[in-house]
């Protein structure tokens, strides 16, 4: 199993305690946590979580990104775009003002950030956010 975030703990992550965390999680009415999954050709080549948060400065609730992953072959292909996509609709659906993600560690994914930036996140500190309207 590979491990981009964390490659010291490889051998630490358990694939069974994953699926029993995820339907706990996901299967829990009470979490406003959602998991959309990009599938190709019958196989899961990606997943995003996506939470509901509230703050005062957002003016209520808003999205926030907490797990992106797509197959390292299916990345570059335009899958990553199609889920910033959906959560986009998502979220506008949700009335949320915008979404924001943790900014991932520098210089090693300036990739990753570069990758937001060109799907229209914006830097904000440590984080980057996606406007979904005005407040």
């Amino acid at each position: 199993m590979e491990c981009e975030l964390w490659p010291e703990n490889i051998m630490a992550l358990n694939k069974d305690n994953y699926i029993s965390a995820a339907n706990r999680i996901l299967n829990n009415p009470e979490n406003k946590y959602w998991a959309f999954l990009a599938v190709r050709n019958n196989d899961v080549i990606g997943v995003i979580t996506i939470g509901d948060k509230i703050s005062i400065y957002a003016e209520g609730h808003f999205g926030e990104i907490l797990e992106f992953y797509i197959l390292p072959e299916y990345r570059s292909l335009g899958f990553g775009h199609k889920m910033i996509e959906h959560i986009t609709v998502f979220g506008k659906n949700r009335g949320w003002p915008f979404i924001e993600v943790g900014a991932p560690k520098q210089p090693e994914l300036s990739k990753t950030v570069e990758f937001y930036k060109q799907n229209n996140f914006k830097e904000i500190g440590p984080r980057l956010e996606l406007k979904l309207y005005r407040i």
